[in-house]
């Protein structure tokens, strides 16, 4: 059964829909389009993290795609896994080593080759947003979506949009945690691999579908 999504219009703007698989930025994107371009209603929606199927959107619905390293992602979807055992500030200030045994890593990278091979082919324009670019070159952003939408972001609430700490997941939120700053170095260093085992990226570097994802990342070589 096709998953009920809301369209969003701003006056003549064509429709602007949001994807991206979770812990993967959709939260920070969608807040810096909306200030920036005067969009409403693109995050709280579950749907965003769902697969598209034939008819979801009128035939000139835009999408915005939110991607992260799949090998960043899988760090971030271990701690987002993880909370699960923790309670309240008890939650580790720190990702832990991912933990993930062989079954779950390839759970996860079909996870991740799907969905994103499902919205990259779904007939629809669409702008790719990696989450590094959200971080360290957020024109990067504005740029694609002014160009998807044909429109320009009104410059006074463009850099207001940037954030300067990094969202907590929905469950640490709830608990009234505070957000985390943003280390800028974590990406740049690519420190996310400390937390992986020499198994588990090499178990990722082979089942991940690089040729997808050309242009925008590639395997460790």
């Amino acid at each position: 059964m096709l998953c009920s999504i809301d369209r969003v219009k701003v006056g003549q703007m064509r429709p602007l829909q949001q994807k991206g698989i979770e812990r993967c930025g959709t939260t920070v994107a969608a807040k810096m389009v909306r200030q920036a371009f005067g969009i409403q209603g693109m995050d709280g929606k579950r749907v965003k993290h769902e697969l598209i199927g034939p008819g979801s959107f009128t035939p000139d619905t835009a999408l915005m795609i939110n991607i992260k390293d799949p090998y960043s992602w899988m760090v971030s979807w271990h701690a987002w896994a993880q909370q699960a055992k923790y309670s309240g500030y008890e939650i580790p200030g720190k990702k832990l080593p991912v933990s993930f045994n062989k079954k779950d890593v390839t759970w996860g990278t079909n996870e991740f080759n799907e969905r994103y091979r499902n919205w990259m082919t779904a007939g629809y324009d669409f702008a790719v947003i990696r989450y590094e670019d959200i971080l360290m070159n957020p024109a990067v952003l504005y740029e694609k979506i002014a160009k998807l939408l044909d429109v320009e972001p009104d410059p006074t609430q463009m850099w207001e949009a940037m954030p300067l700490q990094i969202v907590r997941p929905a469950r640490t939120k709830m608990r009234g945690l505070p957000a985390i700053k943003f280390d800028r170095a974590y990406y740049e260093e690519k420190r996310y691999l400390d937390l992986l085992s020499k198994l588990q990226i090499e178990q990722i570097t082979e089942e991940i579908d690089w040729e997808l994802f050309k242009g925008l990342y590639g395997p460790i070589s």
